[in-house]
């Protein structure tokens, strides 16, 4: 009696083996599916990103009706960030 209950557990733990190896199979494809969509989504944030500053600096430096105080605005927001640049530049020059 004993070896047919034996018998009985085993034949479930091989049947529970086999279905846990078919959920890691279908879990592992499902899982790259997502890291390649996932891939595709941050490659679409950077180039749509890129495209949105783009039409800033355009929009921004466009003379619109109301006259040139946001080209202004732009212009001075954009040599803000040249300067913040060239300052770490020089600091990276005079430690380096």
């Amino acid at each position: 009696m004993k070896v047919e209950q034996l018998a009985r557990k085993v034949a479930r733990l091989i049947e529970l083996n086999r279905r846990l190896k078919a959920d890691n199979e279908r879990y592992a494809i499902e899982r790259e599916r997502f890291l390649n969509e996932k891939k595709e989504q941050e490659r679409r944030i950077a180039e749509l990103k890129e495209r949105t500053s783009a039409l800033e600096l355009a929009g921004g430096l466009i003379l619109s009706e109301k006259g040139t105080a946001p080209a202004r605005r732009k212009v001075n927001k954009i040599l803000r960030e040249i300067d913040a640049l060239l300052a770490l530049t020089t600091d990276t020059v005079d430690v380096g």
